[in-house]
C-alpha cells in the first residue's frame, strides 16, 4: 500500500467512514477458514491486491475488523515543494477510496476485481491521500460486496 497524503501524522475518525476496497477473487477447490463455499465444487477467497494477504470469512462477514500489520512510516516526498510537502505512507495502513466510482476506476489498474463496501470506525487513525478520494487506515470493518461475480 502506498498514499501520498498532505498530512504529517494520523487523524482519528470522529464517526464511521464509508470507503470502497478492491480485494483479487480466486475460484478455488478447497473450503477452510478463508475460503466459502458456493456450489457444490468450489470455493470462493479473496486477497489484498499488492500485499496478497487472505482476507478470512468471518473479516468478510463484518464480524471482526481487519486490521494492518506493520509499522507504518510518514515519509517526506522529495518532488513536492518544501513550502507545500507530502508525505508518503507505505506499509502498516489499509489502502482503501472514499467512493465506488474511484474504486472502480482504480480496478482497472489491477487493484483488484471485486470491490467491497467497508467502514473506517470511528476512533481508528487514518490519513486522506492528495488524489481526493484515496484514503487508508489502521483496520476497516467490510460491510458487504458491491460489485463483481461470484456470489457468496
Amino acid at each position: 500500500m502506498c498514499l501520498i497524503t498532505k498530512q504529517r501524522h494520523w487523524k482519528i475518525a470522529k464517526k464511521d467512514i464509508l470507503c470502497y476496497k478492491a480485494l483479487d477473487c480466486f475460484i478455488d477447490y478447497r473450503e477452510d477458514e478463508y475460503g466459502v463455499k458456493i456450489g457444490d465444487n468450489f470455493t470462493v477467497r479473496y486477497q489484498t491486491p499488492f500485499q496478497c494477504t487472505w482476507i478470512p470469512r468471518d473479516v468478510l462477514d463484518g464480524k471482526r475488523y481487519f486490521r494492518a500489520k506493520g509499522f507504518t512510516r510518514f515519509t517526506k516526498r522529495r518532488h513536492f515543494s518544501s513550502d507545500d510537502p507530502a508525505y508518503e505512507i507505505a506499509g502498516g495502513a489499509i489502502h482503501a477510496w472514499t467512493n465506488m466510482p474511484e474504486a472502480e476506476h482504480h480496478r482497472s489498474y489491477g487493484t483488484g476485481n471485486t470491490i467491497f463496501e467497508c467502514a473506517i470506525p470511528k476512533g481508528t487513525r487514518y490519513a486522506e491521500g492528495v488524489e481526493g478520494a484515496d484514503i487508508c487506515a489502521k483496520k476497516i470493518k467490510f460491510l458487504k460486496r458491491v460489485d463483481n461475480v461470484p456470489e457468496t
